[in-house]
């Protein structure tokens, strides 16, 4: 893993049963009876909009970027969008936010983890939760947060692992995850299923090599059960920096590994399966030494999903420049597809952390700089058959590179590229509506709930897009006609097309 993960998406991180190595990992728990000072939260539910709440990293513990149930922003509406409103934290905004009654979650490079009315951008609460030092450039939230009932679950800058109240912001407890002096950094969303927090070890980078893992966390009692080591005793490497991933079905966690280290690890740049009761391992794929690169990582987070035919699929990038997906039953068999996207990390200007998302058949992969045809793009947008990884259409992007998963929405796809803020047409590729920063890039996924698109940029600015006023029974003001783009059976270049935007900001 590099310094360059420092532009990634919103990312958790530790405890007793060692599946690698053995030994006690780093991690203790400690509850913390923190009363925060904060106003009630405001926000009026924007159910009337229609679709559901977005509430963590991609929307499900499936990963899947999919606003399922979204009914106002379309294809027919979203050539309408406007920016309703923007906040100003100060420093980046990597993170991806959470929607949830109203309300977006989201944190933020100062060190404060922010609830906003999703509306108008009001701020109902921030809370502190701490900074780490990256050289002269101190960061702090890069974790994405969990909301499940009254309580935020989010990584801090610092060493803990926090949980929330989601009405104040007061802190009900925490768990210290790796010490930041040591070199780990919360750079994960967590994952909750049936009871338990699953939350990677990670390092701030290849210059900071800890020993990587995934720990189950009890809710109830705040205490970690189970540790799995990524790499032997005495090794380091194979950081979990990326957000697990749930299959209810089968009870099975996946996650994605960073680069083996200095001395060689275990199960560097893999993908992993895991027993979600035991966090025994189930499954494991390397990649293979003709497709490994320098500081090879996987920068993106497994997405489950499950085609129309064949079984059911998890996909995940590397920074080798390809997309890979696998049984998600016999993951150590080795891809059912895969697919060349990007060059490789070492030749971008940035790195490849090939964002994926799946709706309806199709995944939709964001790279880094690229090549279509004879032509040279900072980034592309690439839709893809699920079942097969057949190329359907792709986005070259000339405003710099796709650093998060696009969210998908009833036909539309709403994704950051360098400066510019984009939606798609998910048949197509074709743009539809688009805004441009003055200064930041837009790095972690967007969210979409009720009617609102939210996104953070670097230059330190919450942003959110939205049609105007729900009106009763879901649905917004009239708009006109807009016709119907057609899809795209065979591959086809998408070049940047005139579509409406607001003013840059």
């Amino acid at each position: 893993m590099s310094t360059s993960k420092f532009w990634v998406l919103g990312f958790v991180a530790l405890a007793t049963l060692a599946m690698v190595g053995g030994g006690t990992g780093p991690a203790s728990a400690a509850f913390l009876d923190a009363t925060l000072s904060h106003p009630e939260p405001t926000a009026t539910p924007l159910s009337a909009c229609g679709g559901s709440n977005w509430p963590t990293y991609l929307g499900s513990p499936s990963r899947d970027g999919n606003a399922h149930g979204e009914t106002s922003i379309s294809t027919a509406t979203a050539p309408h969008l406007t920016k309703a409103w923007s906040y100003a934290t100060g420093k980046d905004v990597s993170a991806s936010p959470s929607i949830v009654n109203g309300v977006v979650y989201i944190g933020s490079w100062n060190g404060d983890e922010y609830a906003l009315n999703a509306s108008t951008g009001a701020l109902l609460w921030k809370t502190f939760l701490g900074l780490d030092s990256f050289g002269s450039h101190p960061r702090g939230i890069a974790s994405s947060a969990t909301v499940s009932g009254n309580t935020v679950y989010v990584g801090g800058g610092n060493s803990s692992w926090y949980a929330l109240n989601a009405s104040t912001g007061a802190i009900r407890w925490s768990v210290i995850v790796g010490s930041t002096s040591a070199g780990y950094f919360n750079w994960a969303s967590p994952l909750l299923a049936d009871g338990s927090a699953y939350v990677g070890l990670a390092a701030k980078g290849s210059s900071q090599a800890v020993r990587g893992g995934l720990l189950q966390l009890s809710l109830k009692t705040h205490a970690i059960v189970h540790t799995f080591y990524t790499t032997a005793s005495g090794t380091l490497g194979a950081s979990i920096w990326t957000t697990p991933a749930f299959a209810a079905g089968s009870n099975t966690v996946f996650v994605t590994t960073g680069d083996s280290g200095p001395n060689g690890s275990t199960f560097g740049d893999s993908a992993l399966a895991f027993n979600a009761t035991t966090l025994g391992l189930t499954g494991n794929w390397t990649i293979p030494a003709n497709q490994t690169i320098a500081d090879g990582d996987f920068g993106a987070t497994p997405v489950l999903y499950a085609p129309a035919t064949g079984p059911a699929l998890v996909a995940a990038s590397d920074k080798n420049g390809y997309v890979y997906a696998w049984d998600q039953a016999n993951l150590s068999k080795g891809p059912v597809w895969e697919r060349s996207l990007a060059f490789p990390s070492p030749l971008n200007g940035s790195p490849n952390l090939g964002p994926v998302s799946w709706n309806s058949g199709r995944v939709y992969v964001g790279t880094s700089a690229t090549r279509i045809g004879s032509q040279n793009f900072t980034g592309s947008v690439d839709a893809l058959a699920a079942s097969t990884g057949k190329l359907l259409w792709q986005v070259g992007e000339t405003s710099g590179a796709v650093l998060g998963a696009a969210a998908y929405a009833d036909g539309v796809l709403a994704v950051g590229a360098g400066q510019e803020f984009q939606v798609l047409n998910a048949s197509s590729g074709t743009l539809v509506y688009h805004f441009t920063t003055t200064t930041g890039n837009f790095q972690g996924p967007a969210a979409i709930a009720h009617g609102e698109i939210v996104v953070g940029a670097s230059d330190g600015r919450i942003y959110a897009f939205d049609l105007g006023t729900c009106l009763p029974g879901g649905g917004h003001r009239a708009v006109g006609p807009v016709g119907t783009l057609p899809g795209a059976s065979t591959p086809s270049v998408v070049r940047r097309r005139s579509a409406p935007s607001g003013p840059t900001g």
